[in-house]
């Protein structure tokens, strides 16, 4: 019985000891399991940073490369501004030279409208009116002034000392070329061209039924009219009257006349020239269409004739529209029709 618990007793002793045991290595397995644990993830949280930097090192290898492309075309790009560098140097000598070029412009201006103003009443001097020059002068005043009274005062008195009504009219379209020139280097409104146009309008139909008409065989026959669109009277009034005046037969067709009735005038009628008379621009394509329908119906001989501002300003423009021949004043417009119509005659 003694062995018995002596066995007992020791069997119980191991069997605390291999719990205790079997407790520290449970203990011990879950601490280890728990290091891998961490250690599992530590790895994880290195891979993970390892991955971005990675991605950051090839943004930074990426803007490098950029840096350096740009650095090389840095030689480059100093060249182009060099090269602007100079043209803004040349643009700047350009620009003085235009402002020369403007001042000497003005200065031609003046002494253009000088030497324009000295032959008109040289022009005028030789047309029997005593004292011209002071004529001029009181007239052209008054007409800048817009002092209507004073003007129409002045050629009736000439008129009462017996002035011939034809000089006295050509002397009125001398002092109004003077005014329209002085108007366009001013840059006069339209509102005081429309005034002054009344004033010579009165002039005009105080003068023109005074002067004289001719008797005998005409020189030639004109067809005369106001391009379609335009309603300016008083320009193609006045050249009529004194292309009549010199001996000539005028059809004047009035205010916007349309091409075709130009053209079946010319034809009609016999016509030795066309004169059309535009004061905008935006009429002036009406002219080409009277060329185009004269060399339609096989009419080639006919010149076409325009005046007006737009052909007076640019010399050159009448090219464009087709125009033979272009009136600046009174005087060429006469010039122009005696030297058409005499050389239609004899041929």
């Amino acid at each position: 019985g003694k062995g018995f618990a002596v066995v007992a007793k020791e069997v119980k002793e191991l069997s605390t000891s291999s719990l205790g045991y079997s407790e520290r290595i449970d203990e011990a397995t879950g601490r280890l399991i728990n290091r891998t644990r961490k250690v599992s993830e530590s790895v994880v949280n290195v891979f993970e940073r390892i991955s971005n930097n990675s991605e950051t090192l090839n943004e930074v290898v990426e803007e490098g490369e950029k840096l350096n492309r740009e650095v090389e075309e840095l030689p480059q790009i100093v060249k182009e501004i060099d090269g602007r560098l100079g043209k803004h140097e040349i643009l700047d000598h350009a620009h003085f030279d235009m402002k020369m070029a403007c001042l000497a412009a003005e200065t031609l201006t003046r002494e253009t409208d000088r030497c324009l103003k000295s032959v008109a009443q040289k022009r005028a001097a030789g047309s029997g009116i005593v004292g011209t020059q002071n004529i001029c002068a009181q007239l052209e005043s008054a007409l800048m002034t817009r002092n209507r009274g004073h003007f129409l005062s002045t050629l009736e008195n000439q008129m009462e000392q017996g002035a011939d009504p034809e000089s006295l009219l050509k002397l009125v379209s001398h002092i109004v070329e003077e005014a329209a020139r002085e108007q366009r280097r001013k840059g006069a409104p339209i509102t005081q061209t429309f005034l002054d146009a009344q004033i010579i309008r009165e002039a005009y139909e105080a003068l023109s039924p005074k002067m004289s008409t001719p008797t005998g065989p005409t020189k030639g026959t004109v067809v005369l009219g106001n391009a379609f669109g335009d309603y300016h009277a008083l320009g193609r009034e006045m050249i009529g009257t004194f292309i009549q005046a010199a001996g000539f037969k005028v059809i004047d067709l009035g205010l916007g006349v349309p091409s075709d009735k130009f053209i079946e005038t010319a034809i009609r009628e016999k016509a030795d020239l066309i004169g059309v008379s535009t004061l905008l621009l935006h009429t002036a394509p009406e002219v080409k269409k009277i060329r185009a329908g004269l060399h339609s119906r096989g009419v080639r001989d006919v010149p076409v004739l325009i005046g007006g501002a737009p052909f007076v300003i640019d010399e050159e423009l009448h090219n464009y529209y087709d125009v033979d021949l272009v009136a600046r004043n009174v005087d060429d417009a006469i010039k122009i029709v005696t030297s058409v119509c005499r050389r239609r005659r004899a041929a």
